[in-house]
């Protein structure tokens, strides 16, 4: 979490090594996997401030949990999302699991 808090820091007072764009996108990379990791670990609150920081798309959230989305979305919904987050979520626990 001091990495993310590091980098946003870094843009605010301008001291990225790249683009804007290219930054901010980096930033909100990092939320989204702090968030992936804290609720993989059942801190589902924090977990839901730091997925609100990086902006996730909610139907990727519902997709990483198929036993409790019922129709809410069809499988063949296209979602854009980071690939190294894609991986991460889709090896998380099932909400059973994490809530053990």
């Amino acid at each position: 979490m001091r990495i993310v808090d590091e980098e946003r820091r870094k843009g605010r007072r301008g001291e990225i090594e790249s683009d804007k764009t290219t930054h901010q996108g980096t930033v909100r990379f990092l939320h989204l996997l702090v968030a992936s990791h804290l609720m993989s670990r059942g801190i589902f609150i924090k977990a839901g401030d730091y997925f609100a920081k990086g902006k996730i798309d909610p139907r990727i959230l519902v997709r990483s949990f198929p036993t409790l989305r019922g129709k809410l979305i069809g499988s063949a919904e296209e979602v854009e999302v980071y690939q190294g987050l894609n991986d991460v979520l889709s090896s998380m626990p099932s909400i059973e699991d994490i809530g053990e």
